[in-house]
C-alpha cells in the first residue's frame, strides 16, 4: 500500500508548500512501569518544497499533551526531538504519539503524515 500522499501529482505552485512527516516515534524501552520516566524520539522530516519556519512538535501520554517544541525544518531537512515523559499518574497500557504540524492557517502539502504513536 501506497505512503499517506505519495499520489499526489503536485504541478507549479502547489509544490512551493511544506509537508512535515513524521517518520516514527520510539520509546526508550517497550515495558514500562507506573513512575517510571520515558524518553520519547520523533524524527520529523520537511519533505516538502518549502520551510517550515515554524514547525511544531508534540508529544502526547494517552492524548494530553505533555512536551511541545518549536523548530524551523527546511525543505528536504529532518530533525530529532525527544521528549521526557512521566508516567506517574498512569498504569497499564501507555500510548506515546507524537504529531507534527504548523502554525493555524498555514499550507502544507499533506496533513495525513504528521502522526505516529506507540503503545507500551
Amino acid at each position: 500500500m501506497a505512503e499517506p500522499c505519495s499520489l499526489l501529482l503536485l504541478w507549479g505552485q502547489g509544490t512551493r508548500k511544506p509537508d512535515l512527516r513524521l517518520a516514527s516515534v520510539k520509546v526508550s524501552s517497550a515495558s514500562v512501569r507506573q513512575g517510571q520516566t520515558i524518553r520519547a524520539t520523533a524524527v520529523v522530516a520537511n519533505v516538502g518544497g518549502a520551510p517550515a519556519r515554524q514547525a511544531r512538535a508534540r508529544f502526547f501520554l494517552d492524548g494530553a499533551v505533555v512536551h511541545s517544541v518549536v523548530s524551523a525544518l527546511g525543505p528536504g531537512t529532518q530533525k530529532v526531538f525527544t521528549a521526557d515523559v512521566a508516567t506517574d499518574r498512569t498504569d497499564g497500557t501507555r500510548r506515546i504519539s507524537a504529531v507534527a504540524d504548523l502554525p493555524a492557517g498555514a499550507a502544507e502539502l499533506c496533513t495525513a503524515n504528521n502522526r505516529a504513536e506507540q503503545i507500551v
